[in-house]
């Protein structure tokens, strides 16, 4: 089961339902930071946070992605994911999420490398992918600096409180990431 440790004091661990009283404050807490970008934050309750915990554990029981959580010096900071994995063209959707404190010092480029490197060197595939709303310039520095090539911009194509929004679409194929020597 995944489950790591980084730079020490950053470690992830599978979403399992038993985490969702300590994370659920921290969604509470951070309301207002994630609400530009995540729209579930909107209406996240301690009940719908268990839930979204359970339907993750569902899908790594059926080898269709998953959800770790991110904490930091042993405190909830925040959770990054395989939305799915399509094992037929050997592609996945890696979405992310942190707590305001824990913002601008390279936790999440850390985590992201990290689940990258599971996607393309434990699973094998061939094709990892990042969606990111335009606008949402901490979130695209992410695959920048991972090497991620940005495709285009899908029109409309995410919804959010404020309405529908352009994305940025990021793509990392297999042998990039062997040949940037990021692992």
């Amino acid at each position: 089961m995944f489950r790591c440790t980084l730079d020490g004091n950053i470690e992830m661990r599978p979403a399992a339902e038993r985490w969702a009283e300590r994370f659920y404050p921290v969604i509470d807490a951070n309301r207002a930071h994630l609400l530009p970008w995540m729209p579930w934050a909107k209406d996240a309750t301690l009940a719908s946070t268990r839930e979204y915990y359970r339907s993750s554990m569902q899908r790594l029981a059926a080898d269709n992605g998953f959800d770790a959580l991110i904490f930091v010096e042993g405190r909830p900071a925040g959770s990054i994911g395989f939305h799915y994995v399509n094992w037929h063209d050997a592609v996945t959707s890696i979405g992310y999420w942190l707590a305001a404190p824990y913002v601008g010092r390279g936790i999440m480029t850390r985590c992201c490398r990290k689940m990258v490197a599971h996607a393309l060197g434990y699973w094998r595939l061939n094709r990892v992918e990042i969606r990111c709303a335009v606008e949402n310039h901490r979130s695209r520095a992410i695959p920048r600096r991972l090497g991620f090539t940005e495709e285009g911009i899908l029109r409309r194509a995410m919804r959010l409180s404020t309405g529908h929004v352009d994305v940025a679409l990021y793509g990392l194929l297999a042998g990039e990431w062997s040949a940037s020597g990021a692992k």
